[in-house]
């Protein structure tokens, strides 16, 4: 199991909405990966779809999920890596870090 919080994003592509965009994106994500809801400062008009997740065994964000995602022609790369501390682990669902 990783110790690292992955951050991803994916743009949404002109003419395509947030939400279908987010739903097209979850379709394709393992059960260690989410989409994570917009924020207050993505209100409006959200560019860019973030996906978190902790790689686990072979369920990756380079090894599968960026890649799957490519087979749907969904564009994506890792953000931000976040070391997870046991106290960050307590608060992410059991199966992200399971």
């Amino acid at each position: 199991m990783s110790t690292d919080l992955m951050i991803l994003e994916s743009t949404v592509p002109a003419g395509e909405s947030y939400r279908n965009h987010a739903d097209r994106i979850a379709a394709y994500l393992p059960r260690n990966y989410a989409v994570i809801p917009p924020t207050v400062n993505d209100i409006g008009a959200p560019a860019v779809v973030r996906i978190a997740g902790v790689d686990r065994l072979g369920w990756t964000a380079d090894d599968y999920v960026i890649p799957r995602l490519a087979s749907g022609l969904i564009a994506c790369r890792v953000a931000v890596v976040v070391p997870v501390t046991p106290e960050l682990a307590a608060l992410l669902a059991p199966e992200a870090v399971a």
